[in-house]
């Protein structure tokens, strides 16, 4: 019996060793890309340290699991996504864009698997996507449904893939289903990348054509039809996502254009040539200027975010259209990201076209076994030159023709066309390093080829990095002409920022190099130097590329919101269990901003100040109703305590009203009758309002009218009438209340005659 149960364990690590062994690229490559996402937000990794992410900032009211969860129960579209939320939202604020990385970085690995790509190679590729510059550091935006949107997208070319090749019906229910998934997030983006993905499948029809007896016709026959089961789950788990991509956001960029533009929308008929001239300046706004190509591999030569730092960006993508420009006057541009392609990827792509494009080398490839690997090359350098032409927008006649296309005006910021050049440099790439680790016998002939390819390419960075140091007091003195005033951070650093541009451009030139280096190595030691070659190819672009993104990872302390402190222990000691309502009378009432104000709301107790946008509505007019009277104020909304200056609560504290409890410094340096104390307000018992005297058909914008008037304040427990003194007083207990966590209804529990 020992000696089976020995056999039995001598039996499974033999299974792990082979299972490890031969999944060791993959592992490699896992580790890398997982490591150099790990790398980049290292610095907000903490609990209480955010990543800054404008669009998407890090502040959560309390709870914002629950609020998630009770959306998925109440209809809201459901997409892999909304899980994230179920954990502690500071964490999921960066693991977020972490698993959606990591998704593209799969869905890129499974189409290059599907084509028959060396793992390792594949892996390259999907890196190369990955960590793409404008894709991965829209982080620094705050784009997270650009990161839902294209983590799920990109697989729509390895499921095609599969739909022509083995036409199982999982893989076409799955073309519907990442496509709803993508719907909801970034629409605009998804179309592009859908069109794209289109012509794909065109491509594959006419291309299996040649292989089938019966020709394009045979293929139409028997794989087209079968999209129709993609279409049902479209139609059935992205109905609401379509719906409101085709209407609320169509609506959404209507008004946009109105307020951006200042003229009002009209019909296309009656639009006459200065709305048309307007809508087109919007539309065309983000427009890649052709010099910033340069960026594609040199990260950095332009500075890196607008007016951020000490390189701000200093191009031109985001400036207004050269006839509303104004020079020292106006913001000269706003980008977030950068277009940085990646070095080590644009060489490989570089190499893949010169090693696949022969005839003689592809018979070769097909003869090692790869070869699906020539065929889709052809297309993704067509996908790659188109997207780039219409990526420079407003600087090439092409984007007329494509803004011409019916709802392609709704399209704004050309540059968005960035992310399918990208994807189709990932894949190249993944292309040109399968052509190396499968050259065979010409493996020599082909690290010549890669070493030349990055050799050029170090030349040429080399020559751009020197005349850039020889004009570097020109370049500064441009840079300053557009900011003499240093309003946007670039007349202090226009010295800086020439310098910069130098150390960017000799930093490219030294990665070619390292790149011909390695193609050197191959070209000395043959096939059995092409594997160590591309795993140290992929390893300096996880580095590389990393370190790229780590220059747009700035982080801010959420402590002061979200850090449990003693007047938020207080409140909750008082509340018992129940949710407290309070009214901070000392800082304004501004979401995100304010970090005192902002911290009842991040640990579930209402601070019922109305907000500058909230003056407005039922809870302010109620406000400015009772600002003579803050007593009945607040014994109408059950405000249980209330934050004031200390100067200020003497006179309630006589009329026995308030009750001190909580002295505390929130001001330094002033002084301590303008320090902030919490008091109790007498008579006012934590939980929900019920309003005993309840009159019905009261409008809501009547409401706070009702509730100031004399006899209009609501009470949660009426006193017993007087014709029955013996009656007992009603009572009230809460069973729960909204705004607790798992809580989804409020329930109370009234006993009276």
């Amino acid at each position: 019996m020992v000696q089976c149960g020995l056999f039995e364990k001598a039996w499974v690590m033999k299974k792990i060793t082979a299972f490890l062994w031969s999944a060791r690229h993959s592992l490699f490559g896992l580790v890398l890309v997982t490591g150099a996402l790990g790398y980049t937000f290292w610095p907000a990794l903490a609990r209480l340290v955010a990543l800054v992410s404008p669009d998407a900032m890090p502040f959560f009211p309390y709870p914002y699991a629950t609020s998630q969860f009770e959306g998925l129960l109440t209809g809201s579209g459901f997409t892999p996504h909304s899980l994230y939320w179920l954990a502690d939202p500071l964490y999921t604020h960066e693991f977020a864009y972490w698993a959606d990385t990591l998704a593209l970085v799969f869905g890129a690995v499974y189409y290059l698997r599907g084509r028959g790509v060396h793992p390792l190679a594949a892996w390259l590729g999907g890196a190369a996507l990955g960590l793409s510059g404008y894709t991965f550091t829209l982080f620094s935006a705050g784009h997270r449904g650009y990161f839902h949107m294209f983590g799920c997208a990109v697989w729509l070319f390895g499921l095609l893939d599969r739909c022509f090749e083995r036409r199982r019906p999982v893989h076409f229910a799955w073309v519907g289903l990442v496509i709803a998934w993508g719907v909801p997030c970034q629409p605009d983006v998804l179309l592009l990348v859908c069109l794209a993905a289109g012509a794909y499948a065109l491509w594959l029809t006419v291309a299996h054509a040649r292989a089938a007896a019966g020709g394009w016709l045979e293929v139409v026959r028997s794989v087209w039809p079968r999209f129709a089961l993609s279409v049902l789950v479209l139609a059935l788990v992205g109905y609401g996502g379509m719906r409101s991509a085709v209407t609320n956001q169509m609506a959404s960029r209507d008004r946009q254009i109105a307020a951006t533009t200042g003229q009002p929308e009209r019909p296309d008929a009656a639009r006459d040539a200065a709305q048309a001239r307007e809508r087109w300046y919007f539309a065309t706004n983000w427009s890649l200027p052709p010099e910033d190509a340069l960026e594609f591999v040199a990260a950095g030569v332009f500075g890196d975010e607008a007016a951020v730092g000490a390189y701000p960006y200093w191009g031109r993508l985001g400036r207004p259209h050269d006839g509303a420009f104004q020079k020292g006057r106006m913001m000269p541009n706003y980008r977030q990201h950068t277009v940085y392609l990646g070095l080590v990827p644009v060489v490989f792509a570089l190499f893949g076209l010169l090693a696949l494009f022969p005839r003689r080398a592809a018979a070769e490839s097909r003869a090692a076994g790869g070869g699906g690997v020539r065929s889709d090359v052809p297309f993704w350098c067509g996908v790659w030159a188109v997207c780039l032409l219409l990526a420079f927008g407003r600087y090439t006649p092409l984007y007329r023709a494509f803004y011409a296309l019916p709802y392609m005006d709704y399209i704004r910021a050309p540059v968005k066309f960035l992310h399918l050049v990208e994807l189709a440099t990932a894949l190249l790439a993944g292309f040109g390093a399968d052509a190396l680790l499968r050259g065979g016998e010409r493996a020599r002939g082909l690290g010549v080829r890669l070493a030349a390819a990055a050799g050029g390419l170090a030349l040429l960075l080399a020559v751009f990095a020197l005349a850039a140091q020889a004009a570097q007091g020109r370049i500064a003195g441009q840079i300053a002409g557009l900011d003499p005033a240093g309003y946007f951070n670039l007349g202090p650093n226009a010295a800086a920022l020439a310098g910069y541009a130098v150390r960017n451009l000799a930093r490219g030139a030294g990665l070619a190099v390292a790149v011909a280096a390695l193609g050197a190595c191959v070209a000395w030691a043959g096939r059995r130097a092409a594997v160590p070659a591309v795993a140290v190819a992929l390893a300096v672009l996880a580095a590389d590329q990393a370190g790229v993104a780590r220059r747009y990872v700035r982080v801010i302390d959420v402590s002061g919101m979200y850090r449990t402190g003693p007047v938020i222990q207080a409140l909750r000691k008082r509340a018992a269990g129940e949710v407290a309502n309070v009214i901070n009378y000392v800082t304004p009432n501004v979401w995100g901003q304010d970090a005192f104000s902002s911290s009842f709301g991040a640990h579930g107790i209402r601070n019922l100040m109305p907000s500058a946008e909230q003056r407005a509505e039922a809870n302010g007019q109620l406000f400015q109703a009772l600002r003579e009277d803050p007593v009945r104020l607040w014994r109408a909304l059950n405000v249980q305590a209330v934050v004031l200056s200390r100067k200020d609560l003497p006179a309630f504290v006589r009329a026995g009203v308030l009750k001190p409890f909580l002295e505390f410094e929130l001001f330094r340096g002033r002084p301590q009758e303008e320090q902030p104390v919490l008091a109790e307000v007498a008579g006012v018992t934590p939980g929900p309002r019920v309003f005993a005297r309840w009159r019905g058909g009261v409008a809501a914008e009547r409401q706070a009218a009702e509730v100031a008037r004399a006899d209009g304040v609501p009470v949660s427990a009426a006193p017993a009438p007087a014709a029955a003194p013996a009656a007992a007083p009603p009572r009230l207990r809460s069973l729960s209340a909204l705004g607790r966590p798992w809580v989804f209804e409020t329930r109370v529990e009234v006993t009276a005659e």
